[in-house]
């Protein structure tokens, strides 16, 4: 053979050699995408099946990244969320009403019986068209719940009868207890003949338990 030839014979096993290396690489990049596709890869769904098993687990979520002092405790609740999760409830009235007496009295119709379920903090504001027929006697007006005295003030129409005005105020009572309760508006007048008219009680249970 002369010096720097090459042998066809050596050449030939080697271009066979790369020929199936070719085909091996293909074959297997075909089996991949055919059977990747066939469990949904192209559409991009997730489902049970497509999931391996084991493939998220306690191990793999973060220590600590999803606990009840990030989501705030009960944040989401069936409670929070069904009809009436704040209870509210109002009474009124309209028929006038006449008081010349120095004791205190119950307002009629300015009395309502709440049943709360959970801890709460009950907000309370009634509003009175009052009229009075001597600007130097007082009116008073104080609020209960059950047999507690919760708020108790002097409220002042600003004119002599005939001049109707309207006087309002807002109580606050926290810490309540689940159970029922009574609300319920008295007045008072001192010297004078005093008349109500329109009227309305208002009480929220604003949940803290």
């Amino acid at each position: 053979m002369v010096e720097g030839s090459f042998s066809i014979s050596k050449v030939v096993p080697l271009i066979v050699v790369v020929w199936v290396l070719s085909l091996v690489t293909t074959l297997a990049a075909m089996y991949v995408v055919l059977n990747f596709t066939q469990v949904g890869v192209g559409d991009l769904s997730i489902t049970a099946d497509k999931i391996v098993d084991g493939a998220i687990n306690t191990t793999k979520l973060a220590e600590g990244a999803v606990t009840t002092e990030i989501l705030s405790d009960d944040a989401v609740t069936g409670s929070k969320l069904a009809a009436n999760a704040i209870p509210f409830m109002s009474a009124n009235g309209s028929v006038q009403l006449t008081k010349t007496t120095e004791t205190y009295e119950n307002v009629t119709d300015l009395s309502l019986t709440m049943n709360v379920e959970r801890k709460c903090t009950l907000l309370i504001m009634f509003s009175v068209q009052c009229a009075i027929s001597d600007l130097d006697t007082n009116v008073l007006w104080r609020v209960y719940v059950n047999s507690d005295r919760i708020g108790n003030l002097w409220l002042q129409p600003p004119g002599n009868s005939p001049k109707w005005s309207s006087v309002s105020y807002t109580f606050c009572q926290p810490n309540v207890s689940p159970g029922e309760y009574t609300v319920y508006v008295q007045w008072y007048v001192s010297g004078a003949t005093a008349w109500v008219a329109d009227r309305n009680l208002y009480v929220i249970a604003l949940p803290t338990g």
